[in-house]
């Protein structure tokens, strides 16, 4: 959500690599466990900055998340899980266009 309560992301089960998230997303991830609840407040200079990324995110937002691990996965499982959600026609698959 943003500062206000907007919601801009809702993704389920949503796999994401690492390397593919706002820096903040990404560093948070590094120093998460397996099986671990968080909520995370990444400030706008780790997120988007003064970039905005659609309308639903303003440029300099202050990005919150409410996270669930549920698993780490390798780059290949990655691949091959974003090639079988694809192919299936899953929209928000990872690596899918708008992701």
């Amino acid at each position: 959500t943003l500062r206000d309560g907007t919601v801009f992301d809702a993704n389920e089960q949503t796999p994401m690599p690492v390397g593919g998230v706002v820096p903040g997303f990404s560093e948070a991830l590094q120093l998460m466990q397996k099986g671990g609840e968080y909520r995370i407040w990444i400030p706008s200079d780790l997120a988007y900055g003064e970039a905005s990324p659609g309308e639903q995110i303003p440029p300099n937002s202050l990005l919150m998340f409410d996270i669930t691990l549920l698993d780490f996965i390798t780059a290949e499982q990655m691949e091959e899980l974003r090639q079988q959600m694809q192919a299936q026609g899953v929209p928000g698959a990872p690596g899918a266009p708008g992701r």
